[in-house]
Parts: C-alpha cells; sequence; structure tokens
C-alpha cells in the first residue's frame, strides 16, 4: 500500500514539473522583452546661457517582460518630420543637428543591465543665438524627438519616445530681501545675509560681497564675517547666510548698502542696485533725553495752531507749525526750535515725524549749538540726507558729534519740500548716551 502511495506522489509531481516548464509558454513572444523610455512624451530641459557650458538632458531606457534575463538591443533615433506627421505631431519643428549630440545610440540590456542612461548634449549659446531668430510665438515648437527602437524586443510604442523643448535662461542672482532694517542695542546685534537663484544651482560658487558708495555706518562699528564671502551649494537656491555684526557703540540710525564685488562663476547676472542694511542704533527709551515744552522754544510759532506740547504727545496726528501767517521773522531769516538741555552734551541724535499733511515738511535742517546760553552759536552739521517726504514720516539721524559740548541746540529748517518758509512736525525726540 505504501509502495502505491509513493507512485502516485511521484507522478504528481511530474506533472507539476511538466506544467511548470510550459508556462512560459502561455506568455506571448512580444511580452517576453519589453523597452521603454522612462521620460516620455514632453519633456522640458534649462539650458543656461552665457556661463560657458553645455547643457545635458538624461534620459533612462527600461527593459522589462517575463523573461528578465533576455537580450534587448536598442538603438535611438531622431524622428523626422514625416515620422512625426505619422504618429500626429504636425507642428513641431527640428532644431539643427550641429546644436546638439545624442551621446550614444545603441544600447545592450539584459538581466544584469536592465537600465541604459543615455544623454542629449546641447550647445547652450549656439542654441540661443538660432532660436534668437525665430519669433518669438514659434520658438516652442522647435523639439529634439528621440524615439528608440529594437531588433529584438518588443517598444512600447506609447513610450518609445520623448519631445524635447529647451528652456534657455540667463542666470541671475538677487538678494533674497532687498533692504532690512534692524534694531541695534547697546550689546549689538546679528544679521544673517542671504543671496539667491531663482533655480536651484547647478554649481557651487561664491560671492564676494563689500559695502558699497553711501554708507554712513563707520567702518569700525560692524564687521562682515568670512571676508565678505558667501557660498551657495549645488541643489540649493538660497546661499549660505554671511554674518553682518553690528556694534552697539554708536546712536542714530545708519545705512550700509552692500554689492557683490566678485562671483566664482562667470556669466551671473548681479542685481542692478545695492541691498541696503539699516541699522538703528540706541533709540530706544533708556538713552531718550526727557523733554518737556518748556525746554523747546520757536523763533517763528503760529499763534492759535500747532502748539509745541505737541511735539511730545506720541501722537503723530497733533503737530506744532511755524507761523505762516504773520511770520515775525526778518526774510531771510529761517524758522527754527531751539532745544535748552538740563545738562551739557556733545553726542546725540534726533528723530522727528512729519506732520500727517502734505504741508511744510523740512527738507534741510542746519544745527547749530550754543555754549552760553545762546549769546553766540557755532555750527555742528546740516541735515539733508534721507529727509521723509510721506505724511507722518519718520526721520532718524545718525549720531552727531559737536566739535565742543554745547547746552542749547538750534534746528534751523532752511528748506521745505515744498518750498514754504514754514515747517510742521508732528514728533521729536532727542536721544543721548
Amino acid at each position: 500500500m505504501n509502495i502505491l502511495k509513493h507512485i502516485a506522489l511521484a507522478a504528481s509531481c511530474a506533472i507539476l514539473l511538466v506544467g511548470c516548464e510550459k508556462y512560459g509558454d502561455l506568455v506571448p513572444a512580444e511580452y517576453h522583452s519589453v523597452t521603454l523610455i522612462k521620460e516620455n512624451g514632453n519633456q522640458d530641459v534649462t539650458l543656461y546661457t552665457e556661463v560657458g557650458e553645455q547643457g545635458k538632458f538624461e534620459y533612462t531606457i527600461i527593459k522589462s517582460g517575463s523573461e528578465p534575463d533576455a537580450v534587448a538591443t536598442v538603438q535611438t533615433e531622431i524622428l523626422t518630420l514625416e515620422q512625426l506627421k505619422e504618429i500626429g505631431f504636425t507642428s513641431i519643428k527640428l532644431f539643427p543637428e550641429n546644436l546638439y549630440t545624442v551621446d550614444q545610440t545603441s544600447f545592450n540590456l539584459d538581466g544584469n543591465n536592465r537600465y541604459a542612461k543615455g544623454t542629449i548634449t546641447f550647445k547652450n549659446d549656439e542654441l540661443d543665438a538660432f532660436l534668437k531668430t525665430i519669433e518669438v510665438n514659434d520658438r516652442d515648437n522647435y523639439k529634439v524627438p528621440l524615439r528608440i527602437k529594437s531588433s529584438n524586443a518588443t517598444v512600447n510604442e506609447e513610450k518609445s519616445y520623448f519631445l524635447l523643448r529647451p528652456r534657455l535662461l540667463k542666470p541671475s542672482i538677487n538678494y533674497e530681501v532687498a533692504a532690512k532694517e534692524v534694531t541695534v542695542g547697546a550689546t549689538g546685534t546679528e544679521y544673517d545675509f542671504f543671496l539667491e537663484l531663482p533655480f536651484a544651482s547647478p554649481w557651487d560658487f561664491e560671492c564676494t560681497v563689500v559695502s558699497s558708495t553711501g554708507a554712513n555706518l563707520p567702518a569700525d562699528a560692524y564687521t562682515i564675517e568670512n571676508e565678505g564671502k558667501v557660498t551657495f551649494a549645488k541643489g540649493e537656491r538660497r546661499s549660505k547666510a554671511l554674518k553682518i555684526n553690528v556694534k552697539g557703540e554708536l546712536i542714530g540710525k545708519y545705512t550700509l548698502p552692500l554689492k557683490i564685488s566678485n562671483i566664482t562663476k562667470a556669466g551671473i547676472t548681479l542685481p542692478a542696485k545695492d541691498f541696503r542694511l539699516t541699522a538703528v542704533i540706541n533709540i530706544e527709551a533708556k538713552n531718550k533725553l526727557a523733554l518737556t515744552a518748556s525746554m523747546i522754544s520757536s523763533n517763528a510759532p503760529q499763534i492759535g495752531e500747532g502748539s509745541i506740547a505737541n511735539l511730545l504727545d506720541g501722537d503723530t496726528n497733533s503737530y506744532f507749525h511755524s507761523a505762516w501767517s504773520n511770520d515775525p521773522t526778518a526774510s531771510g531769516v529761517a524758522h527754527n526750535l531751539v532745544v535748552t538741555l538740563s545738562a551739557e552734551k556733545s553726542i546725540f541724535a534726533l528723530s522727528f515725524n512729519n506732520r500727517n499733511h502734505a504741508n511744510g515738511k523740512p527738507k534741510v535742517i542746519k544745527v547749530l549749538g550754543s555754549d552760553d546760553n545762546g549769546a553766540t552759536w557755532f555750527d555742528i552739521t546740516t541735515l539733508n540726507q534721507g529727509m521723509p517726504t510721506a505724511n507722518a514720516g519718520l526721520y532718524i539721524s545718525p549720531q552727531i558729534e559737536s566739535p565742543k559740548p554745547f547746552k542749547k541746540l538750534r534746528f534751523d529748517v532752511t528748506e521745505t519740500q515744498a518750498g514754504s518758509k514754514y515747517f510742521c512736525l508732528s514728533e521729536f525726540a532727542l536721544y543721548a548716551k
């Protein structure tokens, strides 16, 4: 009985083995080895111009099918206009073949190599020059149509080709923000400066950032790390941070314009304007002088309108107005404010807001000091840079150093934005350390 069971079991195994050997015959031969292009259909490639290099588009040929070890020989071809029409593309136009090269046209795939990479290399600048001869609305019709074929493998017709459209780009670099204002206390502050590209960088490169013209932040009041070098890493749109340290030793408002002086990757367009870092240093309550209305006077107050007390009330909707009628001053004498301090000073900064109105905005202010209770006056400085033109616009001066100590300050408004003799302010403050 046991012998009969063993015979039956052996017979069953033999039947199963025969069935497995014949299973491959159930799959049609055209599915034993199938090839296709992974990046099929419409494709774009970004090419960078004026950087002295060639652009590349990489594609992948894949072999699949029921017989993994089968050998497939694949060739590539650039489709002709007639071939494109045969598969339904009638508006595509061809680039001259001298503008690109297909780096490899034949591939052998098998069980150990089921993927193969192909590359099309473009002459970027020549391609750009060619496209500039074409009408703008016709340029997108120009493509590189590549198709695969094989003599010993099935080709997936729907995924056998791509239509490659080059996108030409002149690379440019810019500041992450065009301007930045930072508040600086007594201990200083650190600002992270960034540059950016409009695309992920294909290169590792660096830029050197330096101060530009028009800076009024003294050179010894700040430091820029790494000698101003800003680094871009391949694959990143944003640069690494460049740290700018502003010291807290001054008082007032300062500007530090920055520009790119050097770049290690040729051909990249630099920003047309400077980046502007504004540092407002020690303009805080503890450094603000406690002024009262009794400490401020004017040679030309407007009677019945715009009191001096309004300069100190924290409200930009109230205002001081110098005389616009019945001017008590002689011709050629500027309207002014005079501040009498409780103690002598020699270093200070001032701030003010324009009136919240179109009239009387200061344009030029001459600053004078006196150490003899106003019997005589000496020149300290003239303020004419960065004067605000907006209604209620804020002005903060840089640090002002007097040639000698003073107890009185006089602010002569020698010119207004609109040309009037009278001037208006909504707020006024003095700072000293």
